[in-house]
């Protein structure tokens, strides 16, 4: 009786220990996934990139004299995007191939020698000389642009005019050459005449160009809206500690199969 006994005794201790240790194994294996489920969740947001978008408005009133002014304004700064709105002319014509749908590239041109621009009101504009009276973005005599540098490369999203009439075009360009600057080698595109402008073609470019090419083009840049992409934030000290962590369960988990 006794010996029956203390069998009894050691059955019900085996299983209840086994019981245990199931429970723990469970337990385990349901941690487990919640800790991959939250480690996923870490990796997912530190790994994507975010699209930001920013607005740089280009009303004022700065002086009208061309000795006052300067080449560029002073750099403006939205969210996580710097841009430097600078002063541009070109003289006699400007070449280039076409590729049949947007514009022309590899274009050729004759940068005019010290374009100076100030906002006025309704936007900015471009004079060339102490003489020039208009003091807007326009394509008599000289075809004035505005260029714009970004502290990296954006997509344009859209541009907006003040004085842009039922007559007015304008052409967008880009840096194709990625020299820094809008010259010789660089896009133009054929005459747009919408205000606001919107189709930039997903085109991504650190430097851009807005143009009056026709002798009847005047009009003021008011605003420019650009989006760009903020990368992914790095994987935090706690994410590693996380990952860690499952190592280890996943380790106990392989020692209880074992047992």
């Amino acid at each position: 009786m006794v010996s029956g006994g203390s069998e009894l005794g050691t059955v019900n201790r085996q299983s209840f220990v086994t019981n245990i240790m199931r429970n723990i194994g469970m337990s385990v294996k349901y941690l487990a996934a919640g800790m991959t489920a939250a480690a996923l969740t870490i990796f997912a947001s530190s790994a994507s990139a975010a699209t930001m978008s920013a607005t740089f408005d280009l009303t004022g009133n700065d002086s009208l004299r061309y000795n006052n002014l300067s080449n560029a304004l002073d750099p403006m700064t939205q969210g996580g995007l710097t841009a430097t709105f600078k002063a541009g002319s070109t003289i006699g014509n400007i070449t280039g191939v076409s590729n049949g749908t947007t514009g022309f590239t590899n274009i050729g041109v004759t940068l005019a020698n010290d374009p100076h621009i100030g906002r006025y009101g309704g936007g900015a504009g471009v004079v060339n000389s102490t003489g020039d009276n208009d003091h807007q973005v326009d394509g008599s005599g000289y075809r004035d642009f505005i260029e714009v540098v970004f502290s990296q490369a954006v997509r344009l999203t859209s541009v907006d005019f003040s004085f842009f009439g039922s007559n007015d075009n304008m052409r967008w360009l880009y840096d194709a050459n990625e020299d820094g600057k809008i010259d010789d080698g660089d896009f133009i595109s054929f005459s747009q005449s919408s205000d606001p402008f919107t189709n930039f073609g997903g085109v991504s470019s650190k430097v851009w160009g807005i143009m009056a090419f026709d002798s009847n083009d005047e009009w003021k840049l008011r605003a420019v809206t650009a989006e760009y992409d903020v990368p992914g934030v790095p994987l935090p000290a706690a994410g590693w500690m996380l990952i860690g962590a499952l190592g280890g369960m996943g380790a106990l988990r392989r020692r209880q199969k074992k047992a």
